[in-house]
């Protein structure tokens, strides 16, 4: 299927398969504590039935966006980054998640400040 064989309003059976497929990398990617970050080459060899790059991706989201925005944490020419419960879900409008070491200079500034009163 390419490009200008995608109506609007229509969730083709290829469409379902993407949305399968990349449920199942997120279930993977969740498993291996990975970012699930693809590049357009793996996503078009794990989606047989859509020849996919970039422009096919974004007129496939842009189309069925509440399908899934809920599972693509970001996309570009580059590929595809998976909304990856733990990994990345706090970095969504573009602030940094906290890491442990946020964490730890944290508590270690708090301790600083009540030693020095």
């Amino acid at each position: 299927m390419r490009f200008f064989e995608f109506k609007d309003g229509e969730v083709e059976p290829a469409v379902l398969n993407l949305y399968m497929r990349l449920k199942n990398l997120i279930g993977s990617a969740e498993a291996k504590d990975s970012a699930g970050q693809f590049n357009w080459q793996a996503i078009d060899q794990i989606v047989n039935d859509l020849e996919i790059d970039y422009d096919v991706f974004d007129k496939i989201y842009q189309t069925h966006k509440s399908l899934f925005e809920p599972i693509v944490h970001d996309y570009s020419g580059d590929g595809i980054q998976l909304l990856v419960p733990g990994t990345n879900k706090d970095t969504r409008n573009g602030d940094d998640a906290e890491t442990s070491q946020d964490k730890v200079d944290d508590i270690a500034a708090s301790a600083a400040e009540k030693n020095l009163d």
